[in-house]
């Protein structure tokens, strides 16, 4: 099944290199490359490094310590486990960065494997819900879109506040929520109800940590102040162009698009969605594929650089091989 998804999405991302090979008029890519404004190279790692710091705050949050404070004794485990997850997924397929997450985390700490695991993916609910919620403002910003499209927008923010509920469920109404789903899973074979129900009791049991004074409201401010911060990366990356229109608008609509595509299959990094999610983002604000696909491969190789770079600093701190690494 592994190989089958490797496959899948490595099949995905060379279709879509071979169709931008083909669609996109290179020379006038290059020449939108050959304008940069590197100065504002350091306004964009400012901002994706306080946006790494605001995940790896709620990512401790979202774990079972006793209270905040333990966040200075844990810093430095949540750093490199971070680090290296990112990492991962950056040179690994299939999104191996979210099993090395939890697993160097729990190393290199007093937290298991189960509950960094399941901390991840509340942290997914929690940015799947503010991505939705974004994606049904910013379709208010594109021009053209048909009357009965915005049945749509108004659909992805329900879902949402759905979304956002089931949350509030699984923390507040944690037996109730099992019961529901209890009820429902009994009428699916017997091989997929049980991995569901399981995964269903395990979100309740991550979820009793928001329970706990003052954590759900900062699990909210925090996801999204680092929304907002992911917007402003997208926005700086703008200014590296002068003359791509720097509207936070178009911004808004790159951190939603971008966040939709990468959900997709894809080979390490993220190559080939990443670079879709940005070419789609331009078009529906009206904007040229040339300089989009420009934009594309400047901020994606931006992100690489970050990210390698923190991962191989994160490799030092804990004394692990890269071949060691890469065999998880």
């Amino acid at each position: 099944m592994k190989s089958f998804k490797s496959i899948l999405a490595i099949g995905i991302t060379l279709v879509i290199f071979v169709f931008l090979i083909l669609k996109i008029n290179w020379q006038e890519a290059s020449n939108h490359l050959k304008n940069i404004n590197y100065f504002y190279f350091i306004h964009c790692t400012v901002v994706i490094l306080a946006q790494f710091l605001l995940r790896i705050v709620r990512w401790h949050i979202l774990l079972p310590s006793e209270n905040f404070k333990s966040l200075k004794k844990d810093f430095s485990a949540l750093f490199d486990a971070f680090n290296l997850g990112n990492f991962a997924n950056f040179i690994l397929p299939l999104r191996a960065g979210e099993i090395i997450r939890p697993g160097i985390l729990a190393k290199r700490s007093t937290y298991s494997f189960s509950s960094s695991f399941v901390s991840i993916v509340i942290e997914r609910f929690f940015d799947l819900s503010c991505v939705l919620l974004l994606l049904s403002i910013s379709l208010k910003f594109i021009e053209g879109i048909p009357e009965k499209f915005q049945v749509g927008v108004y659909a992805l923010g329900t879902l949402a506040v759905v979304l956002f509920i089931f949350i509030l469920a699984s923390i507040f109404l944690p037996k109730l929520l099992l019961q529901i789903a209890d009820f429902f899973l009994k009428f699916l074979p017997l091989k997929i109800r049980t991995p569901l129900a399981e995964f269903s009791r395990d979100i309740v049991e991550g979820s009793k940590v928001l329970r706990q004074k003052k954590r759900l409201p900062l699990i909210v401010v925090l996801t999204l102040l680092l929304w907002f911060f992911s917007v402003l990366q997208f926005y700086y990356t703008l200014y590296l162009f002068p003359d791509i229109n720097h509207s936070m608008k178009l911004a808004l609509i790159l951190t939603v698009f971008v966040g939709l595509a990468v959900a997709a299959p894809s080979a390490p990094g993220f190559l080939g969605v990443y670079e879709v999610g940005v070419i789609g983002a331009f078009l529906a604000f009206g904007l040229d594929e040339n300089i989009a696909t420009a934009y594309a491969l400047i901020s994606h190789i931006f992100q690489y650089v970050v990210i390698l770079l923190l991962g191989f600093l994160s490799l030092f701190r804990t004394g692990m091989k890269f071949s060691e690494f890469s065999a998880k």
